[in-house]
């Protein structure tokens, strides 16, 4: 029989500065809070960018979800 998958916890900070030229948006994103090596940080300008990597930080985390 297949085994439940372990509960797992994800964090996304998003950090937003507004400057003269326009926002710049940090997405810090880290997909298991216990290992310090699945976090990675990237810097945009888009909001549209800055959203679909919210969303695919989420759905990354939904194991019913298939692609």
């Amino acid at each position: 029989p297949m085994q439940p998958e372990p509960e797992r916890c994800g964090v996304c900070i998003v950090r937003v500065v507004r400057q003269a030229t326009g926002l710049i948006i940090t997405l810090t994103v880290r997909p298991d809070v216990d290992d310090a090596s699945t976090q990675s940080e990237r810097t945009i300008t888009d909001v549209a960018q800055a959203v679909e990597g919210v969303r695919n930080f989420i759905l990354g985390l939904d194991h019913r979800r298939s692609g």
